[in-house]
């Protein structure tokens, strides 16, 4: 049985998103990681550091996914 291009044109689709759901989500798996060694990280410098226990430790800015982080990541969309 022949597959139409509209069938291949779908499956392709679905394969792309796959992809995608699955680079996010190695994304956030690092992310995490990184996220959770940093904590460790500032805790020991707390710990090894008492006088900046006694003050108010400023809170790290939180990474922000600007205009460029999208424009990389669609680059290489297909468009429909």
């Amino acid at each position: 049985m022949e597959w139409s291009e509209a069938h291949h044109r779908v499956v392709f689709r679905f394969k792309i998103l796959i992809l995608f759901l699955y680079l996010l989500n190695e994304f956030l798996i690092i992310m995490f990681v990184f996220d959770f060694f940093q904590d460790i990280e500032r805790e020991r410098k707390k710990r090894d550091n008492l006088e900046a226990m006694d003050e108010d430790i400023e809170e790290e800015d939180v990474a922000e996914i600007k205009a460029a982080h999208f424009e990389e990541s669609m680059k290489y969309a297909r468009r429909s």
